[in-house]
């Protein structure tokens, strides 16, 4: 299992690094990425080049403290948004020779962090320094080092930082050309964004992981109560209409109209009934259904007969005439006007 959650890790890390990259390629394409070199002559002068098509340089100054002047914008511009390599002369720097075995080769750097305040005046934290390997006839390595107070180097470092280059690179030019340059301090700006960027990018699949992971338990969660819910609400509906549920006072208005209307006499059943125990030349003109009252006129050839009739269903009793029975001569028959009471389930009232 560790295996291959290792190897999924080492593809995913290639993936966000090869998205990275084509970011980046894509930005120096566009963007127009340039590579400067700001080179360190007599007297704080610094000669810039690479900054144009005719080659001409551009040059500042800038003053132990860290203070620029004689700069033109077309410097400064040129600076901004570059990669910038600062060239400083040897003279700023103190150099040691170290020999070591050839098997020292790979951990040179954490030999010199922890013999730097040995080998130079300055305690490891104010030291600024860089190394350069090369083979000895003997076969081991010599090491020649290069270091510098970093309170000396620091304001000038600090005064081409704010000319916000994209990186920058602080090297010792020991010899006459760039072959014997001595790396000494390094803003990798576009690493730093790299470095976030990837972050984020990893922490993306993680993100959405995650919020699918708590979609899906909602899901089930919220699933699980809305199906306990139904199954609740149907339990009732099914005790409500067996009649075997009591009405209790602490029960919902909804749930009591419910029971109300399961309960109580449904007028289709009464006008249903109705219709059969009246006779055919008999027909009703209104209904008014109140509770377990209900009342109803009409026309009837024998107005009288329809008491007995109705309390013959049923579903009614105690049957009488509220109005008077007239006779209109427009009609075939004598008007009346009966109430009755409707019985509940089981004949009761």
């Amino acid at each position: 299992m560790s295996t291959n959650l290792h190897s999924l890790t080492r593809l995913w890390d290639s993936f966000i690094a090869s998205v990275w990259n084509g970011i980046s390629s894509l930005g120096e394409t566009f963007g127009r990425t340039s590579s400067v070199e700001l080179v360190e002559e007599d007297g704080g002068r610094f000669v810039l080049t690479g900054t144009n098509d005719n080659g001409t340089p551009l040059s500042i100054s800038i003053s132990p403290e860290g203070l620029i002047s004689g700069n033109r914008p077309s410097s400064i511009q040129s600076i901004r948004r570059a990669k910038l390599r600062l060239v400083l002369r040897p003279n700023r720097f103190l150099q040691r020779d170290l020999n070591l075995p050839e098997q020292a080769r790979g951990f040179a750097d954490r030999i010199l962090r922890t013999e730097i305040d040995r080998l130079t005046p300055w305690p490891a934290e104010f030291a600024i320094f860089g190394h350069r390997i090369t083979a000895t006839a003997d076969g081991n390595i010599s090491v020649n080092v290069v270091a510098a107070d970093r309170r000396s180097l620091q304001p000038l470092i600090d005064s081409i930082l704010t000319m916000r280059p994209l990186s920058m690179e602080a090297v010792a030019r020991i010899g006459s050309d760039s072959a014997t340059d001595v790396i000494v301090f390094e803003n990798m700006g576009q690493d730093s964004a790299s470095r976030s960027w990837r972050m984020l990018l990893s922490a993306v699949p993680l993100t959405l992981a995650l919020a699918l992971g708590l979609a899906a338990l909602y899901e089930m969660w919220a699933g699980s109560i809305i199906e306990a819910s139904y199954d609740a609400v149907q339990a009732e509906l099914r005790q409500l209409r067996a009649g075997t549920r009591p009405i209790d006072p602490s029960v919902s208005l909804e749930q009591k109209l419910i029971q109300k209307r399961i309960e109580g006499p449904v007028a289709t059943i009464i006008i249903e009934e109705l219709s059969r125990v009246l006779p055919d030349d008999t027909y009703l003109t209104e209904i008014d259904l109140a509770g377990k009252k209900i009342r109803f006129s009409g026309v009837s050839r024998d107005a009288t007969a329809l008491v007995r009739l109705v309390e013959s269903s049923g579903r009614l009793s105690d049957a009488s005439f509220f109005a008077p029975t007239t006779r209109d001569a427009t009609e075939a028959g004598e008007k009346f006007h009966i109430e009755a009471t409707v019985k509940g389930r089981g004949g009761s009232q």
